[in-house]
This record gives structure tokens, C-alpha cells and sequence, in this order.
């Protein structure tokens, strides 16, 4: 052990004074402040831009007079920890809005943060470990073996019976520490300045998961180590392991990551039709409204123009109706028309979420596979790693969708429970129900063909609108309606998604510190011939 820590020592006294380690710890440190300054403040935009949009939804809401209005749209909080991997946040969007005739499947919208730093935003702090720091750790270590061969150095320790073993073991834990130090030097006052910064941010499982972070970048950063190591054992020279250790850098980080997108990009072009789903759907749509309009013109009251029939109406958004100036008569018949558009536009709502579902489950096959080819390097499995633990990940959209799926559960048993759906408040918030023909001195039923033009045509008129405003209008009590929430993410959940990828990683670097092993029975041989 005094021997083992004298070489530890030694390598790391020799790390922290080489250009190399200079360069590549100033750089970290540059960068990680850099990335961090950029993504605190793309995040505080993304905040902002959340919380007007929120309260801009709310003041919608206020507004609400009738239940078929009532389809609230939920957000997505940006999460703070996407500064340290941005992920899939933003990308598939952020906003969804919940009603009667549609399940959620996919969000709209997204908060892009200031466009201006487009250049920038892929450089997050785990982009930086993967890049950098997995380069500084193949050049901390590639003529670790194959330079003191060169030197006779190797020769000269291992005549003072050192054994090849503990040579190893010395010039990994040097570098490690070193590796450490410069890791330190960029990401200590990053999280300093991204505490200060979004203060009361970082909750306890936030800095849970940042620390579970940090062990991920060190599974990766100790691979990229043995890495090196094993090249500067097999190589003849140090120009050899250092060419063949960035070539293999090249790969892991940017070549088999690619390769497998591109790969399963080609797949998908032959097995996946997003056209069909939309004609498939169009279809089912189509089907779902022309029943519902034979059902609207079954009764000649809803049908026809009448004195019954309410001439001031406003539709948006899915189906949402507001009538106005009607008879009690033409309200109690359109409460039986929604009724039954209610019932049939829940089911066909199942329908048309079945075949999106479908088509999800085609192209999540596909995600799986790219996955399955891209998890050969370490720095995408790192990658996956950071993104369940920042929270950025594609697992965590679709938690945030299944909890917009739960809340429209939610929403319709609210709605049920107020009797909404058989009730006026659906559709008007007429309280007395007063016909248009009223401001005339006529009962509805004193309107036929003849006089029905005339009296439309007087109905325009600005003074007329007047004397029908005047009636008492319904507001809506919604102080009771179910608040949206997304939960935290637990950091137990978070390792959990992602153990297969922590597992892989660990056992990548297993088998390298396994081979590793066995090549220092060569280094005694080699030094000897040497």
C-alpha cells in the first residue's frame, strides 16, 4: 500500500503539472461556467414564459360561462436540473389541453427559451464531461504504460520490484484524481452559481440527483481512464495509443451514437406511416361527426330556424358551444342532443386514442432498438442516464402525458358529479331562458315562415342586441375544479428507469479493468526484454 500511494502520488503530482491537464482543466472550467451561466438563464426565460402562460389560462378560465367551454390547457414546469442535460425538454412540446372529446397523446407548444442561444443549448454540463473531460482522461493516460516503456522507466520500477499490477493500479487512481480536481475546477462553481441563482430551486431530491449525476459521470470518466490505460499497454508507442485513443474517442462519442439513429431512421421510412395514422384518424373523425350532425337533425327544433331556435351561438375549440336567446323548448332539446354527443364522442375518443397508441408503440419499438444499437458506447449510456436523472428525458413526457390522461379522468368526473352533461350549463348561460322573439312582444310560437325574415332581419339591429344583453348571465363556480400537478420526480424513480444503462456502464468497466489485469502480465515480460 506505501508503495501504491508513492506511485498515486507521484502520477498525480506529474497530472496536475502537465500542459495537458492545465489546458483541459481551464477549458472545463470555462465551459461548465459558460453552459451553466447560459442554461440558468435559457431556463429563467423558460420560467417565465411558463408562469405568464399560466396565468394567462387562468384568466381564461375565469371567463368560462359554460361547461363545454371548460377545457382547461396544463403546462409543463421547465425543470432547473436541464442545465445540467437538456434532454428531450421542449423538443415534444409542453402544453396539452384537456376536454371531454379527445385523450391525450402528444403536447404542443414548448417554451425554446431565448432563441438566441440556439448555438449554444446543446452545450449542457453533462455534454461537457462526455466530450472533454472523456478526452482529457484518454490523454491523461494513453502513454501511461507504452511512454514509461519508451523512457525505461518501466524497466527501472519494475527491477525494484514493483509489480505491474500495482503500476497500473497507481497510474489509474493519479489520473483519477486528477480527472477529479479538473472536475471539480469546472462543476464547484457552476452549482454555486446555479444555487444562487434559482434559489430555492434545488430542493432536497433535486440534490439528490445531482449527486446520483456525479456518480454517473464517474462510471464514465473511470471507463474512459482503463481505456486509455489498456491502449497505452497494447500500442508499441505512444504516437500509436494516441491516435488509436482518439479514433476510438470518435466513435464512442459521436460515431456509434449516429450510426445507430441513422440505422434506425432507414427502419423507420419502411415500417411506420405517420399518413396513414393521420387519414385512419381523419377518418374516425370524420365517421364521429357525421353521426353526431344525423343526430343534431333529428328533431325539427334543432334543425330548422324557428322562434324556438336561439340565433346567437359561438363555437371553438373540440366541440365547444355556447347558445344564447332561446326558448326553454330549444334548450331542453339540445340537452338531449349533447347527451348523446357526450356518450358517442367519449367512445370514439377511446377509438382514435387506440390508434395512436399503436402507432406510438411502433415508433417506442423503434426508440428501444436505436437504444439497444447506441448502448455499445458509454457516452450514450451516460447520456441516457443524465437525462432521467435531470429529469429531461423521454420517460418523464410521458409521465407528464399520462398525468394530462389522469387529469381529464378527473375533469369528467368533476363534470359528472355537477350534472353537466344533461344540463343547459352546458351549452348556454341563459339563466331565464328568454327567446329572441320576446323583444318583439311574440311567444316563439307566434313565429312561422312569413314573418321569421322580417323579424331576423330586426333581430340585427344594434338596439335590439341591447335590450337581449340585458338579461342576467350565468357564471360559472369552478373553485372547486381539480388543480393539474405535475409530482417532483423521486431520485429512487429516476435510478430506477435508467439501472439497466447504470448497470451497462459498470459492467463495462468491469470487463475493461478485467482485460486490463490481464495485460500486466505482459508489461512484467515487456519491461524485461526491454
Amino acid at each position: 500500500m506505501k508503495v501504491l500511494r508513492a506511485i498515486v502520488r507521484q502520477e498525480l503530482v506529474e497530472h496536475l503539472l502537465s500542459f495537458r491537464w492545465l489546458v483541459g482543466s481551464a477549458m472545463t472550467a470555462i465551459l461548465a461556467l459558460l453552459a451553466t451561466a447560459v442554461g440558468v438563464e435559457d431556463f429563467t426565460l423558460r420560467q417565465r414564459v411558463y408562469e405568464e402562460q399560466q396565468a394567462k389560462h387562468r384568466e381564461a378560465l375565469a371567463e368560462v360561462r359554460v361547461y363545454s367551454f371548460l377545457q382547461p390547457i396544463v403546462l409543463r414546469p421547465p425543470e432547473p436540473l436541464s442545465v445540467f442535460d437538456r434532454g428531450f425538454e421542449g423538443r415534444l412540446g409542453d402544453q396539452v389541453r384537456i376536454n371531454v372529446f379527445s385523450i391525450p397523446v402528444r403536447a404542443t407548444g414548448g417554451a425554446p427559451g431565448n432563441p438566441f442561444l440556439s448555438d449554444f443549448r446543446s452545450l449542457d454540463l453533462t455534454t461537457l464531461v462526455v466530450v472533454v473531460l472523456g478526452l482529457l482522461a484518454l490523454l491523461l493516460t494513453f502513454d501511461g504504460i507504452v511512454g514509461a516503456r519508451q523512457s525505461g522507466n518501466l524497466r527501472l520500477k519494475l527491477a525494484l520490484d514493483v509489480g505491474p499490477g500495482t503500476l497500473l493500479a497507481g497510474a489509474f487512481f493519479g489520473a483519477l484524481l486528477a480527472l477529479v480536481a479538473a472536475l471539480l475546477a469546472g462543476i464547484v462553481p457552476s452549482l454555486a452559481f446555479l444555487a444562487w441563482r434559482l434559489d430555492g430551486a434545488l430542493d432536497a431530491g433535486r440534490w439528490l440527483r445531482i449527486a446520483g449525476l456525479a456518480g454517473a459521470w464517474g462510471l464514465y470518466l473511470a471507463f474512459m481512464l482503463l481505456l486509455g490505460l489498456f491502449f497505452s499497454t497494447v500500442a508499441r508507442s505512444a504516437g500509436a495509443s494516441l491516435r488509436l485513443s482518439i479514433l476510438v474517442w470518435l466513435l464512442i462519442v459521436f460515431l456509434l451514437p449516429q450510426a445507430a439513429n441513422l440505422a434506425v431512421g432507414a427502419l423507420a421510412g419502411t415500417g411506420v406511416d405517420p399518413q396513414r395514422l393521420q387519414d385512419e384518424v381523419a377518418a374516425l373523425l370524420a365517421e364521429r361527426d357525421a353521426a353526431l350532425a344525423d343526430l343534431l337533425g333529428r328533431e325539427p327544433m334543432r334543425a330548422e330556424p324557428s322562434g324556438h331556435r336561439a340565433p346567437f351561438y359561438t363555437t371553438t375549440w373540440n366541440r365547444a358551444v355556447m347558445w344564447r336567446y332561446g326558448s326553454a323548448s330549444f334548450y331542453d332539446s339540445l340537452a338531449r342532443f349533447h347527451r348523446r354527443e357526450i356518450a358517442i364522442g367519449l367512445a370514439y375518443a377511446e377509438r382514435v386514442f387506440d390508434l395512436e397508441r399503436a402507432y406510438q408503440r411502433q415508433l417506442q419499438r423503434l426508440e428501444r432498438l436505436s437504444v439497444g444499437l447506441a448502448s455499445s458506447s458509454p457516452a450514450f449510456l451516460v447520456e441516457r442516464i443524465a437525462e432521467s436523472l435531470a429529469g429531461t428525458s423521454i420517460a418523464d413526457q410521458e409521465a407528464f402525458l399520462a398525468r394530462c390522461r389522469e387529469y381529464r379522468e378527473q375533469l369528467i368526473a368533476y363534470l359528472e358529479t355537477r350534472r353537466a352533461f344533461g344540463s343547459w350549463i352546458w351549452f348556454t348561460d341563459d339563466l331565464t331562458a328568454r327567446p329572441w322573439t320576446s323583444v318583439f312582444g311574440l311567444r316563439p310560437e307566434e313565429v312561422n315562415r312569413e314573418n321569421l325574415a322580417e323579424l331576423s332581419r330586426r333581430y340585427q339591429r344594434p338596439e335590439v342586441q341591447a335590450e337581449l344583453a340585458r338579461g342576467p348571465r350565468l357564471e360559472l363556480d369552478l373553485d372547486d375544479l381539480p388543480r393539474f400537478r405535475v409530482p417532483p420526480l423521486a431520485p429512487r424513480r429516476a435510478g430506477r428507469r435508467v439501472g439497466w444503462a447504470i448497470a451497462a456502464l459498470a459492467s463495462m468497466n468491469a470487463l475493461l479493468a478485467a482485460a486490463l489485469a490481464l495485460r500486466a502480465r505482459s508489461i512484467e515480460g515487456s519491461g524485461a526484454r526491454r
